[in-house]
């Protein structure tokens, strides 16, 4: 006979299970990986930035090595990370408009601008703290240009 222990054990263990499987699927793989992605872009943003407004000493060869690892990222391929159904009406866990799929040109013009800019920021980022600043500014306006059209506001 099953003592009223080792049901609740099993209980237990199929409850745990089940919120294993349900917290899986909270975030799309998709939705991981591109922000994943963001997350390395924001990384070596950060060091960039704060070199360029004095909150961090310049160094000639972070800063190049910041704007190289960018350049490399660049170079991701993003095609399966932004697959339909990975909005935030569609899925938990992200803050990506509906907008996109329906804007996709626009989306690959803007998308096409920060690579440009980052290209530009890889030729000089080496060059001084002064030669770094508006090319970061410029890769983060060509970011922001992005995220206003197509990141939802938090909450």
């Amino acid at each position: 006979m099953i003592s009223l222990r080792s049901l609740a054990v099993s209980a237990a263990v199929v409850a745990m299970a089940g919120a294993a499987i349900a917290d899986s699927h909270q975030t799309n793989p998709a939705i991981k990986a591109r922000q994943a992605l963001m997350e390395l872009y924001g990384h070596n943003n950060y060091y960039l930035l704060n070199m360029s407004r004095g909150r961090i000493d310049y160094n000639a060869e972070s800063a190049q090595a910041a704007a190289d690892s960018l350049s490399a990222l660049m170079q991701v391929s993003q095609m399966r990370m932004w697959a339909p159904g990975t909005d935030a009406e569609s899925s938990a866990g992200t803050r990506a408009s509906p907008d996109i799929w329906a804007n996709f040109p626009d989306v690959f013009a803007k998308a096409g601008a920060v690579v440009v800019a980052v290209g530009e920021l890889q030729q000089v980022a080496g060059d001084g703290a002064d030669a770094l600043a508006p090319a970061i500014a410029k890769v983060n306006g060509a970011c922001n240009a992005c995220h206003k059209d197509y990141r939802l506001p938090e909450g």
